[in-house]
């Protein structure tokens, strides 16, 4: 019953997601039943700017499934959360918030 309950708390949180995503920079993509049988992919950034620690900046943000990136979103606002400023002209994987910002999750070493 908790099971049941769990998933129909996750179908209601997208339904809430479409109908917010007019006011988004982007569709938010869901994953339903965390994972089993939804949407698969990664957020990526191909060429950050250099973002201050705490800071925010805008980027085109791709969407990655397999081999395959599309643009998501064009001059997307992304948030660094970490202590030291991301190094420009690196790749780093995203996660995107509710509003339909990003947030950096980490950077490429080389």
């Amino acid at each position: 019953m908790l099971q049941g309950l769990q998933m129909q708390l996750v179908s209601l949180a997208g339904q809430v997601a479409q109908l917010q995503g007019a006011s988004r920079q982007g569709p938010v993509v869901t994953t339903p039943g965390g994972g089993s049988g939804g949407v698969g992919g990664a957020f990526i950034c191909q060429a950050i700017p250099s973002i201050a620690g705490g800071g925010s900046g805008t980027a085109d943000v791709y969407f990655v499934v397999g081999g395959t990136q599309t643009l998501f979103a064009a001059g997307a606002l992304i948030w660094n959360i970490y202590g030291s400023a991301t190094t420009a002209g690196r790749a780093c994987t995203l996660g995107q918030n509710p509003d339909g910002s990003f947030l950096i999750f980490g950077q490429s070493c080389a």
